[in-house]
């Protein structure tokens, strides 16, 4: 299983929970192997906090507040 966890701002995830089911979790977690971000900074700090994450995905366009 992926957990998918939502960094921040989505209150109400109705096509993320139909797309994803049990897989989204609400919850910080650092289990976490795919983020959902859409403000939130995410630096080299907080991408060391998931070991196990294997992707990111921005909401909107641009990358610029994901550390690459």
């Amino acid at each position: 299983m992926i957990p998918v966890y939502i960094t921040d701002y989505i209150q109400n995830p109705t096509i993320e929970q139909e797309i994803l089911g049990k897989i989204l979790d609400y919850e910080h977690r650092t289990e976490a192997e795919v983020l959902l971000v859409w403000h939130q900074k995410i630096d080299k700090k907080y991408i060391d906090d998931y070991e196990n994450l294997k992707g990111i995905v921005r909401y909107g366009v641009g990358y610029d507040s994901i550390d690459i």
